[in-house]
């Protein structure tokens, strides 16, 4: 699946703690990540990114609520 700079810039983001405050565009970025904990090739780059996705997650239940 190709991704658009701005879904790249996005990923680069959540990964780094950058988090939106829309729901919608996390949402994306959740797909998004869960895509690349699939191709992740090590066990370490894999964490990080299940770290990242849950602090998505996290954030898209407080905008819910």
């Amino acid at each position: 699946m190709e991704m658009t700079p701005q879904e790249e810039q996005a990923i680069k983001d959540a990964l780094k703690g950058k988090l939106s405050d829309n729901y919608e565009d996390l949402e994306k970025v959740l797909v998004n990540l869960a895509t690349k904990k699939e191709n992740a090739s090590d066990h370490g780059s894999y964490k990080f990114i299940e770290k990242a996705m849950n602090k998505v997650a996290s954030k898209m239940r407080v905008l819910k609520a």
